[in-house]
This record gives structure tokens, C-alpha cells and sequence, in this order.
């Protein structure tokens, strides 16, 4: 993307981020063919395929993703930009409260008679918004299009056309065999170039079907290695065959490394899209929306009844909503500390996400607070006029036991998942301790998302 994210644009590569760049363009926050009848034996009811394609034309295929920061976040980082002394860091929070770009490409799913358009980009292209423009290069544009799922174990985003909107009959389709080494591959994007982005074609080799990178978890990823050049801005955009079948999703690239570049296998984009369009159908229904609720307290509570919570989990479980309300609030009450001044100037909103998470710990776990989870969280204590709403409520609320008494905590629906957004979580105030040495976790500095320039670098 080119310019303005917070997020790591991958979200589990934080033990070699310093060692990536995530693309994405930084302009200004830089920023099976349908057809037939429905057959019973026929899951997709496409009478020929789960995804709709026709003849392949990357340059209409591809788009350009444009996002900004919350309102409450985008005044907060021009107020920074003002007051700043150093011009670079000036034009690097300027950056941010301007938003970014990145790329992306259509996809079309079939099912039961159903078709879904979507736009794949990567997450930390979209990540800071609740929503994104779309724009092809034909100079028709979409504004408001909803980001409907996010992968928590990829650098991926489902995105879809506003309601109404069908611009598209078909899009790419997923190569009928995965990438091998050797194969000439063709990447897309919209890239900044003179100041704006532009749409962009390239051609290399797979240098590396099977690239793969374990975190520090033990969790491995597989990235497909090729060596068709991408820039900033270029980040969600399609890796394909010469033919225009879907190989993967570019994502980023190894500094210090010539013709170094990856991308998101098309296997889990698959995946990703599968579970937008899962998203979009089941969304309505209010037990399907309580139980994706109820999963992610118990994720939640796990966390904070364990004596090492992992802290990749529960800032997953943070919402853009809950970062623009408290999170500039939060990073104050631990500027003081190094680790974290250093993490806000690198990358804001991961700060404010790191201070914020801070705030709740201290709030929940602290024997001067709240003294811990009590027993019998059950995470079903939902507000009995949020439960009859559950469906079209932008917030719902839960009561959250602790040993010394009992808080409410705030839900949201966001990116296809339940997060945080808020709660009894502002008490801590000026108590809040600096963090302990683990706090936030040890890892190199990682290169701002979305291809956020370093001060440095002007």
C-alpha cells in the first residue's frame, strides 16, 4: 500500500518484519464460467464451477484500493504533523492522516444459484479502515465498499461492491495447479508513480513455489517466491499464469535482496474468499452472529486467565473503533516508556494497539483493579436488549466477571469478526505501570505498513 496504515502487514511475520517490506502504495498515506441450472448435485448451482471467469483482462481485473484512517484518528495525526519539529516526522504523520493505496483484483463465487462479487487485496492494505474505496482503471470507482473479512493467519482482506452494485459478471479464477518453480508468472497492480498511482504489468519467474517463514510461535507460512518486480502500492494486487489464472496475492518483498518478491499462495485465497461468502450469507442470522460472539470472548477470556497470555491474539481482538476512541489516550499514559514511543513513531496505530492492550491487562489482571477473571465466564451474559439487536447493532454489550467485581465489555463486528470496542477499561488512568520487560514482546523494528517511508528516508 503507499502510505498510512498501522497494522503489520503480516500478522504473524513480526520476528523477520524488519527484514520486509509490506507493498502497498504510499500515494498519499503513503498510500468457471456460470451459465445452467441449479442441480442438487451441484453445490455451487453454477453448472459449471465455484468461480465465475470469462475471457481474462488484467488491466480491467485489477484495482486500486484507497483507504484512511478513523476521523477521531486522522485529526489526532494532523495535530502531531503540526506540532512536530522534525519535518520528517511531520510528513510521516501527515502521511498517515491522508490515508494510502494498494491494490487489488476481482473474484467471483457461485453457490446454490448465488453469486458474490468480491475484491482480494492484502490485510494490512485495509486494515486501519472500516471500509474502502475501489476504483479500476477504466475510471469507474466504488466508495464506501465493505471490508467483510479479514484472514487472521494471512495477509489477506475479502472486500465487496456496495449493495446494488454488481460491476462485474466474472473475475480471476485459481489456477488449476499451484505455482511451480521456474513458471513464468505476471503481477498487476497500481503502484505510485509521479506521485499518484498507476497501473502496472510485470513478468518473472517462480523462483520458489515454497517459500517459508516460521514464526515465533512455531507457526510456518508459505509465501510463493517469484521474481516479477513490484513496487509500493503494489501490495494485494494478483499474481498469475501468463494466462491469467490466479497464483497468488503479492504482499511483499526481502530488503536487500534483488528480485526477492512474494506472494499469498492461492490456496488460502480461496479460503479467505470462501469465508467472506459465508460471511455475507450467514451474517442475518442472529445464532450465527451470537455463537461467532461467544467464540471470540472464550478467545478472550483464554487469554486473560493465563499466566503468559499471547499478546499476538489479543490484539487481534482490538477494533479500529476501540483504537480511534482510546488509543492516542492509552499510548499517553506509557509515552514515557521507550519501547513504546519507539514502536508509536515506527508505526502509530500498532503503538496505540500496543497501549491499549497494556490498558486492559493492567485493568483486568491488576490486584489493585480488577484481581483477574473470576470463575464462570461463560461469555453468554449478553445485554438483553444488545442480544435482540445482534444482528444489525453496531455495538452490543457483556458483563465480564472479575475477581473484585464486575465490568462491562464492548463487542463490534468488524472486518468479519467480533473485536473489542470497548468498556469499563479507562479506570486505570495515570496507575498504569510502565510495562513490564515483556511488554510490549521483543521483536525488531518492523517496517511501517503499507510501505510507510521511514522518517529517515524523507
Amino acid at each position: 500500500m503507499t502510505v498510512g496504515e498501522s497494522c503489520a502487514p503480516l500478522n504473524g511475520m513480526r520476528r523477520v518484519a524488519s527484514a520486509l517490506i509490506a507493498f502497498g502504495a504510499i500515494a498519499a498515506m503513503t498510500s468457471a464460467c456460470g451459465g445452467g441450472g441449479k442441480d442438487a448435485n451441484d453445490p455451487f448451482g453454477a453448472g459449471g464451477g465455484e468461480w465465475k471467469t470469462g475471457p481474462v483482462d488484467l488491466r480491467k481485473m485489477t484495482t486500486l484500493i484507497k483507504v484512511a484512517p478513523p476521523r477521531a484518528l486522522k485529526e489526532t495525526f494532523e495535530n502531531i504533523a503540526a506540532r512536530a519539529q522534525d519535518p520528517g516526522l511531520s510528513r510521516f504523520f501527515r502521511a498517515f492522516a491522508g490515508g494510502g493505496s494498494g491494490s487489488g483484483f476481482v473474484m467471483v463465487r457461485s453457490q446454490n444459484g448465488r453469486d458474490e462479487e468480491f475484491v482480494v487485496t492484502n490485510r494490512h492494505v485495509v486494515q486501519i479502515d472500516e471500509d474502502a474505496d475501489i476504483a479500476f482503471a477504466t475510471g469507474m470507482g466504488y466508495e464506501n465498499c465493505e471490508i467483510v473479512y479479514t484472514d487472521p493467519n494471512h495477509d489477506l482482506a475479502v472486500l465487496a461492491f456496495p449493495e446494488g452494485q454488481r460491476p462485474v459478471a466474472f473475475g480471476l479464477r485459481p489456477a488449476a495447479a499451484p505455482a511451480k518453480d521456474r513458471q513464468t508468472v505476471v503481477a498487476t497492480g497500481f503502484p505510485e508513480m509521479g506521485g499518484k498511482p498507476s497501473y502496472q504489468t510485470t513478468e518473472g519467474k517462480v523462483s520458489n513455489a515454497e517459500f517459508v517463514f516460521e514464526e515465533e510461535e512455531g507457526v510456518k507460512t508459505t509465501f510463493i517466491q517469484h521474481t516479477a518486480p513490484i513496487d509500493p502500492g503494489s501490495s494485494g494486487g494478483p499474481l498469475t499464469t501468463e494466462g491469467g489464472e490466479l497464483l497468488g496475492v503479492n504482499t511483499m518483498f526481502l530488503r536487500n535482496k534483488h528480485s526477492a518478491f512474494f506472494a499469498v499462495p492461492a490456496k488460502d485465497v480461496e479460503a479467505a474468499v470462501r469465508a467472506a461468502f459465508e460471511i455475507k450469507v450467514k451474517r442475518v442470522n442472529a445464532a450465527w452472529r451470537k455463537q461467532k460472539l461467544v467464540e471470540a470472548c472464550k478467545v478472550l477470556v483464554g487469554e486473560l486467565e493465563s499466566e503468559d497470555p499471547k499478546i499476538s491474539v489479543i490484539d487481534d481482538l482490538i477494533s479500529n473503533h476501540l483504537v480511534a476512541e482510546k488509543g492516542f489516550e492509552s499510548f499517553k499514559l506509557v509515552a514515557s516508556n521507550r519501547a513504546f514511543l519507539e514502536r508509536f513513531v515506527e508505526d502509530p496505530m500498532d503503538g496505540m494497539r500496543k497501549a491499549l492492550l497494556l490498558r486492559i491487562l493492567f485493568r483486568i489482571k491488576s490486584n489493585d483493579m480488577g484481581g483477574g477473571l473470576a470463575p464462570g465466564n461463560t461469555c453468554r451474559d449478553l445485554a438483553a436488549s444488545d442480544e435482540a439487536k445482534i444482528t444489525t447493532a453496531q455495538i452490543v454489550r457483556m458483563k465480564l466477571k472479575l475477581q473484585n467485581e464486575t465490568i462491562e465489555i464492548k463487542w463490534t463486528f468488524e472486518h468479519g469478526h467480533w473485536k473489542l470496542a470497548g468498556g469499563d477499561f479507562g479506570d486505570a488512568g495515570e496507575n498504569t505501570p510502565p510495562p513490564p520487560p515483556r511488554q510490549p514482546p521483543k521483536q525488531p523494528p518492523k517496517q511501517p505498513p503499507n510501505d510507510i517511508p521511514n522518517p529517515a528516508d524523507g
